[in-house]
């Protein structure tokens, strides 16, 4: 992949990381954050851990920097 292609997927998955918590919360705030108070706060940093370990393998196996 070129660095252009490389920079610029980046910058949309980074757009859309910002962008869809937004829409989400706006769209019905008070239901989203009463179905994240449901979880305990060790299953939701489970998760969040469980997706970067994801993403650490992944870029390992191609060899790509994760950063």
């Amino acid at each position: 992949m070129s660095r252009h292609h490389r920079r610029t997927l980046i910058l949309s998955m980074g757009l859309a990381a910002l962008l869809y918590p937004g829409v989400v919360l706006f769209a019905d705030r008070e239901a989203v954050l009463a179905a994240v108070e449901i979880l305990s706060i060790l299953i939701r940093t489970t998760g969040m851990n469980m997706a970067v370990l994801g993403h650490i393998v992944r870029a390992d196996v191609d060899h790509d920097p994760v950063i």
